[in-house]
């Protein structure tokens, strides 16, 4: 997985193309929830971007990307476990 460095002024920002790939692909599998239901799941912005790179593999981004087209997509994320391990509360769009 891929961390970017935010002390590497050499590294690109997301395209804005594939940003949005990536965010409607997102969208067309889960809807934003704002609480956390029987019907929803949960994931870790590290899961997500490992399911992103499984579809994408070749494109380059960085998980706090995942995690900003998370966030402007409208997902909250909360501590599911007390343990400060916060995921995303994700709503399967059937």
């Amino acid at each position: 997985m891929k961390w970017k460095d935010i002390s590497d002024e050499q590294t690109p920002p997301i395209a804005d193309g594939l940003f949005e790939k990536l965010k409607n692909y997102l969208l067309q599998q889960y809807i934003p929830s704002a609480d956390l239901t029987t019907e929803c799941i949960t994931k870790t912005t590290a899961e997500i971007y490992q399911s992103l790179q499984s579809i994408y593999p070749s494109a380059s981004y960085y998980m706090d990307d995942v995690a900003r087209l998370m966030h402007e997509a409208g997902f909250n994320f909360l501590d599911t476990t007390g343990n400060m391990k916060f995921e995303w509360i994700l709503h399967p769009n059937n």
